[in-house]
């Protein structure tokens, strides 16, 4: 951005925000970063586009798309995980019923309900990981997400982010002690 616009040159970082040939959307939803953002907002806008502006440089709309990137394309893979064992144990349709309560929550509250008691309660959530794992592998799957959240909640146990603390964190401190283990490092 900084050597192009010297020139001439306006920079703009479009990322597409939702799923693309969705029923009943035209044009998906974006987010726009950079210098000329707000100026493409002005030009596509009145074409049915939906655009939002965020400040930033070039490449914020991008990296706010990776980590959509990260939650969806994580939770799909855990979906089909856990989906091909609910149908090879007969219990897809009552795994369904009881995770209807995640349509009654708002993502915000659920995301912070994660970050929040992850530090407090990563434990005993260690536990039913290894144990979902184990029925798993013994079952004849190869459940690499679960594989994974096992992993996680081992670094968080073993690094105990809140150093024995009980007390429910807020949002902001819990982030800052689960980013002390999960990175950046150096």
């Amino acid at each position: 951005e900084g050597l192009l616009e010297p020139g001439g040159i306006t920079c703009i970082d479009i990322a597409v925000m939702s799923i693309i040939g969705a029923p009943g959307v035209r044009f998906p939803p974006m987010l726009a970063s950079g210098t000329g953002a707000a100026d493409l907002a002005a030009w596509l806008e009145p074409l049915g586009f939906i655009i939002r502006v965020i400040e930033g440089a070039v490449g914020d709309a991008s990296a706010v798309k990776m980590m959509r990137s990260i939650f969806m394309k994580g939770m799909e893979a855990l979906t089909v995980e856990c989906f091909a064992a609910a149908e090879h144990y007969g219990l897809s349709h009552l795994t369904i019923e009881n995770l209807a309560d995640l349509d009654r929550i708002p993502i915000a509250s659920t995301v912070d309900s994660h970050v929040t008691s992850h530090p407090r309660h990563a434990a005993r959530r260690l536990g039913e990981v290894i144990d979902a794992e184990a029925m798993l592998r013994r079952d004849g799957f190869d459940p690499i997400m679960t594989s994974a959240a096992r992993a996680f909640f081992e670094r968080t146990v073993t690094g105990d982010p809140l150093s024995g603390d009980t007390a429910k964190p807020d949002f902001a401190t819990s982030l800052k002690c689960l980013r002390s283990l999960t990175g950046p490092r150096g």
